[in-house]
């Protein structure tokens, strides 16, 4: 059996009358924060078109994995919140200032970018892409999308360079750092996916200000959840019937909800099959198999949340 969210999560909110901490609940993990440092919970919510849909059984523990490898890989790529992995479901980070732009990186055309160039749409945040591009094909080079970060129950809304600026959201020099990084980010991801089969399609990162003003990446990385990734060796023989690639991300669970149910955010969520649930499962499995040397689920065990440091 896996390690309990609920018995995590009710520990963890006894222990705030116990010392200053405050709750923020995101739309898949909640975020104990202390003065000096933030202490993400993993839950197994899973999220799509800004909605919540339904749990994936041990994702939590998955995912709380996967982004400990990303930030402990990058750390002397970009300067990282990580602190540790405290406990098989949370993530403790140094406290930053979150900069409130998701930092979308797209290698291929597909998903919302897609559907919107299908439509006549050529400019995007900012940039112009050419005409003749086809579904699944890569663009001709790594595009940015950066949205505005919504709180739950709001939908993130694109937004270019200069929009972010103007708004407040960073300044020109933060703003340059957040394009470097995602961009290093994203190229040195797909390389490593690469080796393993993988093309990594598109992704998001989170980046926050610490105590001196630095830029410092915060949130998860590279997952299933934040990333669309596809099997390399099904890409020229999806793209040139023009279906879709063999998909390891939550896409499965998008398709199904739009194809089956015509449904993109709007109006009551349909029921996902639990098989596809299950599936969803084996897939961040599969990749946390892939990617951390001898990966294997933990078991329940007696939980203690005073190392916290609450």
């Amino acid at each position: 059996m896996a390690y309990s969210y609920m018995d995590l999560q009710n520990r963890l909110s006894a222990s705030i009358s116990k010392a200053d901490v405050t709750l923020y609940q995101g739309k898949v993990r909640d975020c104990f924060a202390t003065p000096k440092h933030w202490y993400m919970v993993h839950s197994d919510r899973t999220s799509a078109f800004d909605r919540m849909i339904a749990e994936v059984p041990q994702k939590g523990v998955i995912l709380a994995a996967l982004t400990s490898y990303w930030h402990t890989y990058f750390k002397d790529v970009v300067p990282s919140a990580y602190v540790s992995c405290s406990h098989p479901r949370v993530l403790k980070m140094e406290r930053l200032k979150p900069i409130k732009i998701e930092m979308i990186v797209r290698g291929y055309l597909t998903g919302s970018l897609a559907r919107a160039y299908k439509q006549g749409d050529r400019k995007f945040c900012g940039a112009t892409l050419p005409d003749g591009l086809v579904e699944y094909g890569a663009l001709p080079a790594r595009l940015l999308t950066p949205t505005t970060k919504g709180d739950v129950g709001e939908h993130d809304e694109n937004i270019s360079p200069q929009q972010a600026i103007d708004a407040g959201l960073c300044t020109p020099e933060v703003w340059k750092k957040l394009e470097s990084y995602s961009l290093q980010l994203f190229e040195q991801g797909s390389q490593l996916f690469a080796t393993k089969g993988w093309i990594l399609v598109d992704t998001k990162y989170e980046f926050g200000l610490d105590s001196e003003g630095e830029v410092r990446l915060m949130d998860e990385v590279h997952t299933p959840d934040s990333s669309r990734l596809w099997r390399l060796e099904s890409y020229e023989t999806a793209l040139n019937q023009q279906i879709p690639p063999q998909a390891f991300d939550k896409d499965l669970i998008r398709r199904y909800l739009t194809r089956e149910h015509g449904f993109t955010g709007e109006g009551v969520v349909p029921p996902v099959p639990r098989e596809l649930l299950e599936q969803l499962r084996e897939t961040y499995l599969l990749m946390a198999q892939c990617l951390i040397p001898g990966f294997v689920l933990p078991h329940e065990q007696e939980m203690d949340v005073t190392h916290f440091g609450f």
